[in-house]
Parts: C-alpha cells; sequence; structure tokens
C-alpha cells in the first residue's frame, strides 16, 4: 500500500502560483540536499524550515517571478558566497542573511527568528559589527514570512497585473478603534468575494471572477489596513470601491 508524501508549505505555495501562471513550476530550479547541507554548515547553525523549503525549490531560480529588482540576489552562489566570508561583520544570531541587494544603500534581506515564524526583513550591513544594533533599529519590515513573501509578490505579478483598472482606499488613520480584517471581510462577502487560502494576519486575498481587494497592513499592529483594488471594468472598481469606503468609513490614501 503506498503512502502521498507530505506536502511541504512551500510547495502549496508554489501550486498556489501554478493557478495564475500554469507553468510556475516548471520554471523555477531548486537545490540539491548537498547544497543546502552546505550552506547550513556555512552559516553554522540550522537553517530556518521556510527557508529549507525556499531553497529545495528556488534556490537557484525563481523563473519569471522577480522577488525584488533582481531574482538572482536570492540565489544560492551569491548566498553561500556571503557566508563564506569570514571578513564580513555578522549580525545577531536570530538574524539569517538570504538575499543580497545588489543596489545602493545595499538592504540586504534577513529572515528574523525571533518568533516561531521566521519574518522577513531588510536592513544594510555596516562596517562592523557594532553598528548593528543601532542600523536594525531602523529595519524595513517586509512580510510575516517567507511564504507569504514569494505568495504575495506572486499573486501581484501574475494576477493583479492582468487587471487594466486599479484603485485603494485606507482605513483612517485618525480613527479611533482600529479596523480588524474580520471586519473587513463582511462587505467583501455580501459582494461576492472569496478569501484566498495563502491569506494570512498580515495579507489577505479576495477574488471574484472580474474583480480582486487585497488587504494589507506593512506591520500587524501599528499601521492602517490598506485595500488595493483591482478590475478589468472601470464601473466595477468604482462600486466595489463606493461600498466598502462607506460601509468600513475608509479614505483614498494621500
Amino acid at each position: 500500500m503506498s503512502t502521498k508524501s507530505t506536502e511541504t508549505r512551500m510547495q502549496t505555495v508554489v501550486q498556489a502560483i501554478t493557478q495564475y501562471h500554469p507553468s510556475f513550476a516548471d520554471e523555477i530550479r531548486g537545490c540539491v540536499p548537498a547544497e543546502i547541507s552546505q550552506l547550513q554548515a556555512t552559516v553554522g547553525r540550522p537553517l530556518p524550515a521556510s527557508y529549507v523549503e525556499f531553497l529545495q525549490l528556488m534556490g537557484h531560480s525563481t523563473g519569471p517571478l522577480q522577488l525584488f529588482q533582481d531574482s538572482d540576489v536570492f540565489s544560492f552562489g551569491p548566498v553561500l558566497a556571503y557566508h563564506s566570508n569570514k571578513n564580513i561583520p555578522r549580525p545577531p544570531e536570530r538574524y539569517v542573511l538570504f538575499g543580497l541587494a545588489e543596489d545602493d544603500p545595499y538592504f540586504d534581506f534577513y529572515l528574523d527568528c525571533g518568533g516561531l515564524e521566521p519574518q522577513v526583513v531588510r536592513f544594510p550591513t555596516p562596517e562592523t559589527a557594532e553598528e548593528f544594533p543601532k542600523i536594525i533599529s531602523q529595519l524595513d519590515w517586509l512580510a510575516s514570512s517567507l511564504y507569504e513573501f514569494v505568495f504575495s509578490k506572486a499573486f501581484f505579478r501574475f494576477h493583479v497585473s492582468r487587471f487594466p483598472q486599479r484603485g485603494s482606499l485606507a482605513e483612517n488613520p485618525e480613527a479611533r478603534i482600529k479596523l480588524e480584517q474580520e471586519q473587513a471581510e463582511l462587505p467583501l462577502k455580501r459582494l461576492g468575494f472569496t478569501r484566498h487560502p495563502q491569506s494570512s494576519a498580515a495579507v489577505a486575498y479576495y477574488e471574484r471572477p472580474t474583480c480582486t481587494v487585497v488587504l494589507s497592513r506593512s506591520r500587524l499592529t501599528s499601521s492602517p489596513l490598506l485595500f488595493s483594488l483591482a478590475a478589468y471594468d472601470r464601473r466595477e472598481l468604482l462600486k466595489v470601491s463606493d461600498v466598502l469606503a462607506q460601509q468600513l468609513h475608509l479614505i483614498v490614501p494621500g
């Protein structure tokens, strides 16, 4: 009796992306186990599970998906070379570099492993290790997980980009009570939208055949809830925007 192997979470993300770009799984290229073991040995400690899964599937190429301006910044070779260079200052152990920026001011990509799920952040590498605390205090937060980082980039690249009509709304920053995702979901469901399974507490994707709405915060607790809307028809976009603005007291971001 054969048993089906358990699919990793990153494999689930890749399969979700193929809904919008069917050949995606055939266009990415992963690392072999020996390469992942080599990188882990060079880093000197176990790699986060999400990053291991990323390396297995996309360690050498993310195919047509650019996770940043240049997809090669996340490739196995440059990342291994960075970790092999003992002359580069090392950040605190909670941070694992997984992508190298190629443009000044060289904000490299790290996994912040300080919580249950490593988050994706960016900050530059200073000249000395003593400067890290000051630099890290000004880091750019990008995603609540590597899974979210990959899927969000793909959703906008392969799906949202196909809609010719775009718009945006935002929670009023002067509102006394912050808007929760569950509250925003109610009018969307009444409008016929369904929530995508890859949604998270930081980014939620709502779809219907001719329109999509993405809810996001730059950080989970501090910033206003943003609504990115896209549709094929201008009238539909305006109708959905009007319903959301009225029922949730949203504003057009400045």
